[in-house]
């Protein structure tokens, strides 16, 4: 499995949601030693999807969830689509499946009109283009100082377990460290 996250894009933001998720879940034992994670990806489609793709179709995950914030959003919200110009990708997952009794999480329909629609809709272009075995899914992540946080950590704690126990990693994917793009690229 492949988790991603971004970085900040605005003056007043310490820190993006999406990241500070996937380093409590992982402060916490609650990821597997077989993930990979590619955090702060930089707030740009083109170079936040280049990198995104080429651990895909390196590592050939079978599935990826890719984090963003919402600043605006008080609630997790797992993107059903992304929307571009030219069309409309799906992800094929089982949304309302996934969702299902999480009390701080919604499904929704639009990811907005900023980098994360456009990611989303590139790795899942580019997943459908190339017959990949992976899926993609969009977790939009309020911001984490509000203070519904303890729950949305919880409610992403267990979609991130039913996605394990219904996709589980193929036993060939070996543990590596974390790549982490801020830390690289300074």
């Amino acid at each position: 499995m492949l988790l991603s996250s971004f970085d900040i894009w605005k003056p007043h933001h310490r820190s993006n949601s999406s990241d500070d998720l996937l380093a409590e879940l992982q402060q916490r034992g609650r990821l597997p030693e077989s993930a990979r994670l590619l955090r702060r990806l930089p707030v740009d489609t083109q170079q936040a999807s280049a990198q995104l793709l080429g651990m895909i179709h390196q590592h050939r995950p079978p599935w990826v969830l890719l984090g963003g914030m919402a600043e605006g959003r008080s609630r997790l919200t797992v993107e059903r689509r992304a929307v571009h110009e030219t069309g409309v990708h799906y992800t094929p997952m089982p949304v309302w499946e996934l969702v299902a009794g999480l009390d701080h999480t919604d499904v929704s329909y639009h990811a907005g009109r900023f980098v994360c629609n456009a990611t989303y809709y590139q790795i899942l272009s580019d997943i459908a283009t190339a017959n990949l075995p992976t899926q993609a899914l969009f977790l939009h992540v309020p911001c984490s100082r509000g203070e519904a946080w303890p729950e949305i950590v919880a409610d992403a704690d267990q979609l991130l377990q039913r996605l394990m126990t219904r996709f589980p990693s193929p036993p060939q994917m070996v543990p590596e460290t974390v790549s982490d793009f801020a830390a690289v690229s300074g």
